[in-house]
């Protein structure tokens, strides 16, 4: 069995409905629907992309390991050649959150009739929780992989809200990031860059994130100190400070 990037592993772990159908949209060379198969995660898959030559690499890839009958390969721009109903899982991966979104809206009619979303953006991630939230898809578990000197936020989205909003510790967490955060703004834009249920959960990988951004951000706060301030560089350095903020809340919160 073909061994996975980190980023893929973590995508394929999220498909939680065994057995089902899943649309891997952007499949490029179609790693992630053969190891679907292969680890007996979904019965059947359907490899989708919007360009010719990477489509072409997935027909091969999946002749390669005889399993023309259970993946078929389409031509498609997102959804587009997706039935709706057609699946049980969505996978949306190795493209950034503005292209993600984009596919996402155009395709809200077969997204509906789906079960789970996992969507792993390589940028613009806070676009992508911010379009799931407005358009009532609930995040009720999230993986972020470091690989490569690059962190890959993976979310797993869902119509139902998450369980873990009943877990007894949840509460208390939503008012202590409440008294922290107090601007309503800040609190949901920190959070839809960073992810609740990692916070939640205390992810390892999270806190050196956090770590980093903050080191990021503190070095070009330094930077603007010293520059003339014109009135560009005064509106972004109260947006750094407000993102700061934001970010020191979060790591405040490990070291309870």
């Amino acid at each position: 069995m073909q061994k996975l990037s980190k980023r893929l592993e973590a995508a394929a772990e999220l498909i939680s409905l065994k057995g089902g159908i899943v649309a891997d949209i952007g499949t490029d060379h179609g790693y992630l629907p053969v190891y679907l198969i292969q680890s007996g995660r979904c019965k059947s898959a359907i490899a989708l992309d919007v360009n010719k030559g990477p489509l072409e690499r997935a027909r091969q890839y999946i002749k390669k390991n005889r399993l023309e009958l259970v993946i078929q390969t389409r031509l498609s721009d997102g959804f587009a050649a997706l039935k709706r109903g057609e699946v049980n899982s969505v996978a949306i991966t190795g493209m950034g959150g503005s292209l993600a979104v984009q596919i996402l809206e155009n395709g809200m009619e077969q997204l509906s009739a789906v079960k789970e979303l996992v969507i792993g953006a390589q940028s613009d991630i806070l676009k992508v929780r911010e379009f799931l939230y407005c358009n009532g898809i609930y995040i009720d578990k999230e993986d972020l992989v470091y690989e490569d000197g690059k962190f890959y936020p993976l979310l797993h989205g869902v119509w139902e809200k998450p369980a873990y909003w009943q877990e007894a510790g949840y509460i208390p967490f939503q008012k202590e990031l409440r008294k922290k955060l107090p601007d309503a703004s800040l609190y949901r834009k920190t959070l839809c860059q960073y992810g609740e249920y990692l916070l939640y959960k205390k992810d390892p990988a999270l806190f050196k994130l956090l770590g980093r951004d903050e080191k990021i951000k503190r070095r070009i706060l330094d930077s603007l100190s010293r520059t003339r301030q014109k009135e560009a560089a005064k509106s972004r350095q109260a947006e750094l400070e407000a993102q700061l903020k934001g970010i020191l809340a979060f790591l405040d919160f490990f070291n309870k």
